[in-house]
């Protein structure tokens, strides 16, 4: 039987399969497929974090081709599991005007920098306008709840 390549949804809360069944290595993005027959884990609590989907708005226009890539790196921190990224996207959000995303590509990385200024606002607006309830599951949230506010974005 083939592998399950899985995603995290939007919620965080369960896994969704990005492609399965006998022809699964054909469906599934090559960068991630290739995971699969190489490994990936350097240590014990390293999980693959994926940005699978970037909403397309006025504001993020130009982002779409970084869908379904593996995150390798924010501001040159490794990322070992979306826990980790997510503790530390909110940390760094506070502290920098820019946050940059070292993205797995075919033979590169292809890096991608958000203006911390703006990220809050484009966020409410792809939130609304797509209609998702929240920016990160409960648990995650929690996480960010400590922290001045940030990361507590829900959808009003």
């Amino acid at each position: 039987m083939a592998p399950v390549m899985k995603s995290k949804a939007q919620d965080l809360q369960h896994e969704i399969p990005i492609c399965q069944g006998e022809h699964w290595r054909e469906d599934a993005p090559v960068e991630l497929a290739n995971l699969v027959s190489e490994g990936f884990r350097n240590v014990p609590e390293e999980e693959v974090v994926v940005l699978s989907k970037c909403f397309p708005s006025k504001r993020t226009a130009g982002y779409g081709y970084l869908n379904d890539r593996r995150v390798l790196k924010v501001c040159g921190e490794p990322v070992v599991n979306l826990r980790q990224m997510y503790v530390l996207i909110q940390e760094l959000h506070l502290q920098r005007a820019f946050l940059e995303f070292s993205l797995q590509a075919l033979g590169a990385e292809a890096y991608c920098a958000v203006d911390t200024a703006a990220a809050e606002s484009v966020t409410e607006e792809v939130m609304r306008v797509y209609r998702i309830p929240s920016m990160a599951s409960a648990d995650l949230l929690a996480l960010g709840s400590g922290r001045g506010g940030a990361g507590t974005e829900q959808m009003p």
